[in-house]
Formats: C-alpha cells, sequence, structure tokens
C-alpha cells in the first residue's frame, strides 16, 4: 500500500469515528433528557390484592391491565395472598380486568398519574 492510500484510509477510517463518536454523545443527550425533562411520564406503578365476598385472598387470578380501547399492556398473576403489581405504566387511563376460576369477571376503570403508585382493593364474587 502507497504511502498516499494510507493517508486516505485513515481520514477516511478517522471521519468515521469521529461520526460514531457523535452520534453516541446525541443519544446519550437524547436519553438524558427524556429522563431529566419527563421523569413522571414514564413510570407509574399499581399494586392491589383480589378477594372474595368474605375477605379472603384468591391466589392465581389473571389480572390484566390494558389502555383505553387498546389491546392489553401486561399481565400478572396474584400470589397466594391475592396480590399482584405492574410497574412502569405510563400515566393516562386504563382498564383493569381480573379472572379467576370460580368467580364472575371484574373490570374497573382507572386513571394513573405520573410516577406515582395507585392501590386497589378488588372483591371478585363467586359464581
Amino acid at each position: 500500500m502507497r504511502k498516499s492510500e494510507l493517508l486516505k484510509f485513515l481520514k477516511w477510517r478517522f471521519g468515521e469515528m469521529k461520526t460514531l463518536r457523535l452520534r453516541l454523545l446525541f443519544f446519550g443527550f437524547y436519553l438524558l433528557s427524556v429522563t431529566c425533562l419527563y421523569p413522571g411520564e414514564v413510570w407509574g406503578r399499581l399494586i392491589g390484592r383480589v378477594t372474595d365476598a368474605k375477605g379472603q385472598s384468591v391466589a392465581r387470578a389473571i389480572v390484566t391491565i390494558a389502555r383505553e380501547r387498546n389491546l392489553p399492556l401486561a399481565r400478572v398473576s396474584t400470589n397466594d395472598c391475592g396480590e399482584f403489581e405492574f410497574s412502569g405504566i405510563v400515566p393516562g387511563a386504563h382498564r383493569l380486568r381480573v379472572a379467576a376460576d370460580g368467580f364472575g369477571a371484574f373490570e374497573q376503570r382507572l386513571v394513573t398519574k405520573g410516577s406515582s403508585t395507585l392501590s386497589v382493593g378488588i372483591i371478585v364474587y363467586a359464581n
């Protein structure tokens, strides 16, 4: 390889590296601005407990959260104490649905705000 070809190659290669560094720098600033300017816009939390009419926990109930008029966002199963948790919930209107064997279906509309934690108690009734 001649000296002039080597110099051209090195200039081209270092130019690419400079461009890559600038792109990474701008991407880092973008991520920082999104998390600093809108910290409450992306991380809400929803916790709750599912019980029957007598106050007994309903284990292994399927709890689904969905945005209004959209497909489900997430689905979890209650633990042995009937408790469930959703995290990373976008603020706004949602529908919460609960289904458990031997119990009627339950649906509730709720609104989450910012980075707050919303706690709900759900009572399901036997079929």
